[in-house]
């Protein structure tokens, strides 16, 4: 059914089991993990599972469309679920949407990026880079796996790719590329709120899967 579907299992290896299990399916589907290296404790940053939270978040921002319908697919557990999340108004205003075909000159792209945080460097290898190379724009937002290619021809955006870091070859072509900052880092800066009222904002129909329920509760 169409919407987004939470999915709260009782501890993390239940919900990576859960994961593996709907992938293996051939669904697509989002993990919604805790954004620390440790459970229950906030000492140290893992940032895999901050790019898994703020992909999460922007898939209920842009929801995938099948057959010309919304499903979006999280799987979490209590601590991860109990963390605060950016406000989703904090991360539209937050955010860089790039479509191919619009007009974007290379000094405000540039602007946009160091202003959101961003490092520029040679090569991208991690998140929160982005590096310059005549036309070419790559970028690595927090909220993908692979960074984006950004190819300009004058001031138009003329196409938009994801690329391998390791061998630097093109992986996908997209229409649009949503590029997110450190959204564990905006939280000090902007309003913060649980993931169910993040979703509820979005006005999508919300469908919440408990495991157990009083234990999850």
């Amino acid at each position: 059914r169409t919407g987004i579907h939470l999915i709260v299992l009782q501890e993390k290896e239940q919900a990576a089991y859960v994961l593996n299990d709907l992938e293996t399916l051939g669904s697509k589907v989002l993990f919604f993990p805790s954004s620390f290296k440790r459970s229950f404790t906030t000492d140290e940053l893992d940032t895999p599972s901050i790019q898994l939270r703020a992909e999460a978040l922007n898939a209920v921002r842009q929801p995938l469309t099948i057959n010309h319908q919304t499903l979006t697919i999280l799987v979490t557990y209590p601590e991860a679920l109990a963390e605060k999340v950016i406000s989703k108004e904090f991360l539209e205003k937050n955010s860089i949407d790039i479509n191919k075909g619009e007009k974007i000159s290379l000094q405000f792209l540039t602007d946009l990026l160091n202003e959101y945080g961003f490092e520029r460097c040679d090569y991208v290898i991690e998140p929160g880079q982005y590096s310059i190379r005549g036309g070419i724009v790559d970028i690595f937002s927090f909220a993908n796996d692979s960074p984006y290619r950004i190819e300009l021809s004058g001031d138009e955006v003329e196409s938009i790719r994801t690329f391998d870091t390791a061998n630097q070859l093109s992986l996908q072509n997209f229409n649009r590329a949503s590029i997110l900052p450190n959204i564990q880092e905006k939280l000090s800066e902007g309003k913060s709120t649980s993931l169910l009222d993040y979703i509820l904002e979005s006005k999508n129909e919300l469908f919440v899967w408990l495991d157990n329920e009083n234990n999850i509760l």
